[in-house]
């Protein structure tokens, strides 16, 4: 796990590929649409779902395992 990164600085977005996952986190719990392709996909939660799943200890389940 890598934190505290700046995309774009530390990290170019071409390089998020190497990761099996990858959670931005841009700002705060605003659940406020990117209006990025893929950003409606399965498994793609808005940051604040995602919290609210690591919180709660519901089974998160990362990379490439099928949900």
């Amino acid at each position: 796990m890598k934190t505290s990164i700046n995309v774009g600085k530390d990290l170019s977005f071409n390089q998020l590929s190497r990761f099996d996952a990858v959670f931005l986190s841009p700002g705060a719990r605003l659940d406020v649409p990117l209006s990025v392709e893929g950003e409606d996909l399965k498994r793609i939660w808005k940051g604040g779902d995602f919290l609210e799943r690591i919180n709660s200890r519901e089974k998160a389940i990362w990379g490439k395992r099928p949900l």
